[in-house]
């Protein structure tokens, strides 16, 4: 079997992903399948090799197909010119190829070579709604299976679009295991990291739009008995978040630089407690998310609290984490005070969600889909 993995998101605004297609093909390749990973020809901020700045073995592929890049000139016109221009430009390459599986993880790349193709496969990371519906109706008719990244998701798709159970796959986000399960101490990781070792550190890893909660963590600072770190950006969100914090006096919330993919399993196990604060109030965060984060803080044994909101609840439950209430920063501060004072219950915890999450390896996602495909692709 020749897979071939279709990803216009290689570009500065989405590194997390294009991190996911890099690591989903590498899981394929490491089962013995050849893949090539297609992407639009154009230029980005990525001047490392791309197997090397998203830390990825190279086992697999990757071909540069022509596009419209003027996103330098005009982002948001520029974007929908490249998507356009890159979706159109596989069809030519695409038919050469009748006998290899077309795998994506968004509708928008599949929308010419749907019908000229034999074998279509959907990675679905959002519900699909939009005022380009007509090509989620179109691409969807002509798609052998969906692997669909939460349960929530999986049955409005299947009660929306009528799709037959057996098109349709349950299969949530992934850890590269090896990487986070870094045997390092606390101290250790701290001093790798440049953190302070002798406070409590409380912190959060990962962008800082609203939706993940970023905010409401800040509010809940000034009653968290320990310093806030957050660890990433974008820097415009970072700078917003940052003078939000200093207009309110918030003298124990720090804030750290995006940093190389290879640091984040020694910020991880630096931390007394790791927050997953995403917020209720947005459907993507609500309803639709399979958040990477959550399955790399479960790696590294760190005490976790998270929003109780179904798309965390998808994953993991009171015995892997404990559960606050989202958009809340009284009840995030007074969780967190108690997982910093409770040692045992934190323990019982964070044994179990490592148990829990060896599951969820690249590995055994990607033994899963290939068993799909398999079966649905005769």
């Amino acid at each position: 079997m020749k897979l071939v993995y279709l990803s216009h998101w290689r570009y500065p605004a989405e590194k997390t992903h294009a991190q996911f297609a890099m690591n989903t093909c590498a899981s394929f390749a490491d089962k013995g399948i050849e893949v090539e990973l297609w992407v639009p020809n154009r230029k980005n901020h990525i001047a490392d090799d791309p197997f090397e700045y998203h830390n990825v073995e190279k086992k697999f592929k990757i071909v540069k197909i022509p596009c419209i890049d003027i996103m330098h000139l005009n982002d948001k016109i520029g974007f929908q010119l490249m998507v356009f221009s890159y979706a159109r430009n596989i069809v030519k390459r695409a038919v050469q190829e009748p006998d290899s599986v077309f795998y994506a993880h968004d509708a928008r790349d599949l929308y010419f070579v749907a019908g000229k193709v034999r074998s279509l496969y959907l990675e679905i990371h959002d519900f699909y709604d939009s005022k380009f519906s007509f090509i989620t109706k179109k691409v969807f008719k002509h798609i052998r299976g969906f692997i669909v990244t939460n349960s929530i998701k999986l049955r409005r798709i299947r009660d929306t679009y009528g799709i037959n159970e057996g098109k349709l796959l349950w299969q949530p986000n992934a850890v590269d295991l090896s990487q986070f399960d870094i045997p390092v101490s606390r101290q250790d990781a701290r001093k790798k990291v440049g953190l302070p070792k002798d406070q409590n550190i409380v912190l959060y890893i990962g962008t800082l739009y609203r939706w993940k909660g970023v905010y409401t963590l800040a509010e809940a600072a000034k009653e968290i008995k320990g310093d806030v770190y957050f660890v990433g950006g974008p820097e415009k969100e970072q700078e917003c978040l940052r003078e939000f914090a200093r207009k309110k006096g918030y003298s124990t919330v720090h804030f750290i630089n995006r940093q190389p993919h290879e640091l984040m399993p020694y910020f991880a196990k630096s931390a007394n407690v790791l927050v997953l604060p995403n917020t209720a109030k947005d459907v993507a965060s609500k309803y639709e998310t399979s958040p990477v984060k959550l399955f790399e803080y479960l790696v590294s044994k760190t005490p976790i609290v998270a929003s109780d909101i179904p798309s965390v609840r998808d994953i993991v439950s009171e015995e892997h984490v404990r559960f606050t209430t989202p958009d809340d920063p009284a009840s995030f501060s007074t969780v967190i005070n108690e997982v910093l004072a409770s040692k045992e219950i934190s323990k019982a915890q964070v044994d179990a969600g490592y148990t829990h999450v060896q599951q969820f390896s690249w590995g055994k996602r990607a033994e899963t889909i290939m068993s799909f495909l398999s079966r649905t692709n005769a």
